[in-house]
């Protein structure tokens, strides 16, 4: 297994469909792509029901003040 700054910088270079999908490989693909989709959330490659739901999602988690 490749050390995990390796892996980051590979995974820099796909594209947010691509790195949605390895969130599902397995752990390590897992933990080494939630940092770089976290980065940017609101990027445009996901589609608007996605965007959406990471909208509700952000607002469900803050408190009312």
């Amino acid at each position: 297994i490749l050390p995990i700054e390796c892996f980051d910088n590979i995974l820099f270079f796909l594209d947010n469909k691509s790195l949605y999908k390895c969130l599902f490989v397995n752990r390590y693909y897992c933990k080494a792509t939630i940092p770089i989709i976290w980065r940017n959330p609101f990027i445009k490659q996901f589609s608007i029901s996605i965007s959406r739901s990471l909208i509700k999602t952000l607002l469900a988690c803050l408190n009312e003040d």
